[in-house]
């Protein structure tokens, strides 16, 4: 999940690489209202489900220390309908 959305975009600016439009904008706006946590651990869900679903048969996450939200999001994959959670963390 995106720890620090600030830091992010200046990687990616450094990188040459787009981030999407959309992906932006909520960050933008959930920093304004208080809830970056909440859209990471959800855009992140989201992306790991779709994996899942695709076949991908294990996930693996990197906290740099930083694990809280990555717990989230595993503990909402726990609790999603997918047969194939048993790789999961």
């Amino acid at each position: 999940p995106i720890e620090d959305w600030t830091r992010t975009k200046r990687f990616a600016r450094r990188c040459d690489v787009q981030v999407p439009t959309w992906l932006a904008d909520a960050f933008e706006t959930a920093l304004r209202d208080d809830r970056h946590d909440l859209l990471a651990i959800s855009v992140c869900t989201e992306l790991c489900s779709d994996l899942l679903e695709g076949g991908v048969e294990s996930l693996h996450f990197y906290t740099l220390n930083k694990p809280h939200l990555t717990r989230e999001v595993v503990r909402a994959l726990r609790s999603a309908p997918t047969a194939s959670l048993r790789y999961v963390a």
